[in-house]
């Protein structure tokens, strides 16, 4: 039974996750819908897990690890760029990734989509240089929500390779 419930609630948060990297690939907008689902999905994970209580404070110790150093960041670089470097919608669906990761999940999760990000906007970079494309301008904001997609499905993968 636990396996159905953490197999279902999976589905729930990587399909918020492929439409909120949709909509931010669109928009640059992630709707406060798919950062609650993914955390909402936790939920029955919590309910029938083995250690409940130790579970729950993991999750809430996970959201806030990933909150607050997003927030620190984004403080730090407004303060160094002018820029707080990451949109709230980014940050709301990372804390809440944060909840099923853990606290050394979480940051893994945030060094990683960042990583991702990085190296698509590098890829960009390139292609707007060898052609005309120009979509991609310096300064624009970067959607964060494929890498952080991307970058969770990655994490699930060797997950289940390694354990």
């Amino acid at each position: 039974m636990e396996m159905l419930v953490c197999a279902s609630c999976l589905g729930v948060v990587i399909a918020a996750l492929a439409l909120a990297a949709a909509s931010d690939l669109a928009s640059r907008i992630i709707p406060n819908g798919c950062v609650l689902a993914v955390a909402l999905a936790r939920v029955p994970v919590l309910a029938v897990a083995g250690n409940p209580g130790q579970t729950l404070a993991e999750s809430v110790l996970g959201m806030a690890t990933v909150l607050g150093f997003l927030l620190l960041s984004a403080v730090v670089s407004r303060a160094v760029t002018g820029s707080p470097g990451l949109g709230g919608g980014d940050l709301k669906l990372l804390a809440a990734l944060g909840l099923w990761a853990g606290p050394v999940g979480g940051l893994a999760l945030v060094g990683a989509s960042c990583l991702i990000a990085l190296a698509g906007r590098f890829a960009c970079q390139r292609m707007r240089e060898a052609s005309s494309y120009a979509a991609l301008h310096r300064g624009a904001p970067m959607p964060m929500a494929p890498a952080i997609l991307l970058a969770t499905l990655l994490a699930l993968l060797a997950q289940h390779a390694l354990g």
